[in-house]
């Protein structure tokens, strides 16, 4: 079963870190406990250790981008895992600004209809408004 590297809280008021940098690449045989990626916030700078022994299968979030907290950033494998397994979990994850994805729960969204134009193809407040008046337009016609 496919683990989660997740983006940790790293201070109370922590919304979103950064990932500066992947200290292991795609393919490396992790431990538990090793560290794997460095992140970081306007305050603090830290790694984050491997939660399982096996192999970095996918990198989520790639160097110099902003994500919220508990925002998948890697997967792990076990060795020999099938790597259909990691994307069926990867296509789970949608990247989105939090605002974003309160404002598509609002409107009863599915955020994988949206096409993200920030960093990374991360979906902005902007995309989704731009989404809910295409729709209105097709509504009315």
């Amino acid at each position: 079963m496919p683990v989660n590297v997740v983006m940790p809280k790293l201070g109370l008021t922590m919304k979103e870190g950064r990932v500066d940098r992947w200290l292991k690449k795609v393919g490396d045989i992790v431990k538990k406990g090793e560290e794997i990626v460095e992140v970081s916030t306007d305050k603090i700078t830290n790694v984050v250790e491997s939660p399982a022994d096996g192999i970095l299968a996918k990198i989520l979030v790639n160097e110099g981008e902003i994500v919220p907290v508990a925002t998948p950033i890697g997967i792990i494998t076990a060795e020999g895992e099938k790597l259909e397994e990691v994307e069926k979990s990867e296509e789970k994850f949608i990247k989105a600004t939090p605002v974003a994805k309160r404002l598509a729960k609002e409107n009863n969204i599915d955020l994988s209809l949206i096409t993200g134009t920030g960093p990374g193809g991360r979906i902005t407040e902007e995309d989704v408004k731009k989404f809910i008046s295409e729709q209105k337009v097709k509504t009315e016609e």
